[in-house]
């Protein structure tokens, strides 16, 4: 906004310091105006991010690092810019979603030497539940009431410690639902007790006596 021969403002002056810093090759950008006769002087000075030297990304035990690296904008050689690593981190959350699993990354830090180092934590099933719900009518009724439990659960692959993924939950829906004993079925996610951990709960509405099972699949999406 500011311009040579234009009025100058304290607010024309932030707004540019603002745009400078969403240019995201800068850690920092210090401003200074002084006024003299012949108008006010205004000096910007910029604080460049360092160069990347290499990449590392730790915790991806579920995906190979080298298909992490061909994904990110970001490369070895790059000034470090804060608005590309940031898209960067949105695009590999995405890529693990595609996969069926979750991740976030857990801490973004430039060591010595300009090596990146990217800590990425994927969500592991803390348990699997299936929770129960009475409800003031029967159709609000919900989990195992005449089914065992165990019944159920050897159908299932999935067990605590295993690395969530919602393909694979979906398998398990579907293998349930082919027992022939639910109406209803699906799935929710709770938070753990650690971080980083998912509580899988089935939802199961069980299927009246005398009703015939229709047949349906279950999808990762």
């Amino acid at each position: 906004q500011l311009e040579p021969r234009a009025e100058f403002t304290l607010e024309k002056m932030e707004g540019d310091k603002n745009r400078i810093m969403q240019m995201g090759y800068f850690f920092d950008v210090q401003d200074k105006s002084d006024a003299t006769q012949r108008g006010t002087i205004v000096t910007f000075t910029v604080f460049e991010n360092p160069k990347v030297v290499s990449i590392d990304i730790r915790g991806c035990e579920s995906v190979p690092a080298k298909e992490l690296l061909l994904l990110m904008k970001t490369k070895p050689g790059d000034v470090l810019n804060n608005a590309t690593y940031e898209k960067d981190m949105d695009t590999l959350r995405d890529f693990y979603k595609k996969k069926g699993f979750i991740a976030e990354v857990e801490d973004i830090e430039m060591m010595e030497g300009g090596i990146l180092r990217i800590q990425l934590r994927e969500a592991v099933i803390e348990s699997i539940r299936f929770p129960k719900h009475k409800g003031k009518k029967k159709e609000d009724r919900y989990g195992l009431f005449k089914t065992r439990e165990y019944v159920v659960r050897r159908e299932m692959t999935i067990k605590p410690g295993d690395k969530f993924n919602s393909k694979k939950v979906a398998r398990d829906l579907n293998a349930i639902f082919n027992l022939g004993l639910t109406e209803d079925l699906r799935y929710e996610l709770k938070q753990g007790n650690e971080p980083g951990n998912v509580i899988v709960d089935i939802i199961i509405k069980e299927r009246k006596t005398g009703t015939a099972a229709v047949g349906m699949g279950f999808s990762s999406r």
